[in-house]
């Protein structure tokens, strides 16, 4: 059970600090001068989308490789997770960029940290992946 919270934990804190070092970045790439309704705040919200994307892919791996099983299911606690805070921060995110990038964050979050967990769950040792019976009769395909 602690593993699991700390799985959990783990990945949230790995996908806050990425957010954040995008942030940062995005602010410096990004020039301050576009205006709403340009294409390159188009292009802006397509960047920022993508970005969060790869944040919860990350982790969602940090969760699935920490987890001590099943890395997807604790991979989709985490989006879970992610997604209630993406609905309660959508209404802030409405009044500075386009209405479709909160409705695309709503639905990217939870399939990106679920798909964080399927790489990790490829990544784990066969043994941490299926516990049940000895490791030389588990046969895994990709």
């Amino acid at each position: 059970m602690l593993r699991s919270t700390l799985a959990v934990v783990l990945g949230f804190i790995a996908v806050t600090l990425l957010g954040y070092a995008g942030q940062q970045l995005f602010a410096v790439i990004l020039p301050e001068q576009a205006m709403p309704g340009t294409s390159l705040v188009t292009v802006a919200g397509l960047m920022v989308l993508a970005f969060e994307a790869l944040c919860n892919v990350a982790g969602g791996v940090v969760t699935g490789m920490v987890a001590p099983r099943r890395p997807v299911k604790h991979a989709a606690v985490l989006g879970a997770i992610e997604t209630l805070l993406v609905l309660w921060l959508s209404a802030s995110l409405l009044e500075h960029s386009p209405g479709w990038l909160a409705v695309a964050l709503i639905v990217v979050t939870l399939p990106a940290t679920v798909y964080g967990g399927r790489l990790a769950e490829r990544f784990r040792p066969v043994a941490d992946v299926m516990p049940e019976g000895p490791p030389a009769l588990i046969r895994r395909e990709f």
